[in-house]
């Protein structure tokens, strides 16, 4: 970039098409279901969680409520809105593994990827169990 001319030489960002991600990520090692599946799940989860991160107007107005009516920025305390996101923590937790498991694979560091690949297993069985008593 030019400093006496930002505007005029200033460049894009390149970016990945969000194909190319959902590919990389069913070719993720140790994903044993059909790359379409994972690709499938991955459009699903974004589709549900994006309009969190990048505040829809749907989701802000879930916030919404109470008597008085008003927004409840601080969170939602002792509503059923509060154990579904306790629900949706393992998700977050589960993916933050899952991600982590993805670099150490692709850096080629066999100790820690599975080292992780075993903590991510565990913790799904452990989930699932959970799940299954509820």
């Amino acid at each position: 970039m030019d400093v006496d001319d930002p505007v005029g030489s200033s460049r894009g960002r390149y970016s990945v098409p969000r194909r190319k991600v959902y590919a990389g990520l069913a070719r993720t090692p140790g994903v044993n279901e059909e790359p379409a599946r994972v690709r499938d799940n991955q459009v699903t989860l974004m589709r549900a969680l994006s309009g969190f991160v990048h505040g829809a107007y749907i989701h802000i107005m879930e916030l919404y409520g109470g008597t008085p009516a008003r927004f409840h920025t601080s969170g939602m305390r002792a509503t059923p809105r509060q154990d579904e996101m306790i629900d949706m923590l393992s998700n977050y937790v589960y993916r933050t593994i899952s991600c982590v498991e993805l670099v150490a694979a692709r850096s080629g560091a066999a100790g820690p990827y599975e080292a992780v690949k075993s903590l991510r297993t565990s913790f799904r069985e452990e989930m699932s169990r959970r799940d299954d008593a509820i």
